[in-house]
């Protein structure tokens, strides 16, 4: 489909509008330290401009915050999980440098 109606529907109707928007979502779902891990590009795809996103791994557990709730998920297999408090709390300790 690419990006160009989602580009019509901000304030600002460029690439840079487009990338704006979304890393201000991404800093207030994520948290903002989490921006320095997301490389972005423009790609024309079959006629179509689309936003590819190179994420690298972070050195530190990511919470998603949905309405200030915080959810800590996985990757299993080909699907993603939540975990609840205690499971998050032991896979991090198990997956991450705790300080």
């Amino acid at each position: 489909m690419g990006i160009s109606h989602d580009i019509n529907t901000l304030n600002k109707k460029t690439r840079d509008g487009f990338l704006s928007t979304l890393f201000q979502i991404i800093s207030s779902m994520l948290g903002e330290e989490f921006c320095q891990y997301i490389d972005s590009d423009f790609i024309n795809f079959k006629g179509k401009t689309i936003c590819a996103l190179k994420i690298k791994i972070s050195n530190m557990p990511c919470w998603i915050n949905e309405n200030n709730t915080y959810t800590f998920y996985i990757r299993t297999g080909n699907s993603t999980k939540p975990l609840n408090a205690k499971d998050a709390h032991n896979y991090i300790l198990t997956k991450f440098e705790v300080k």
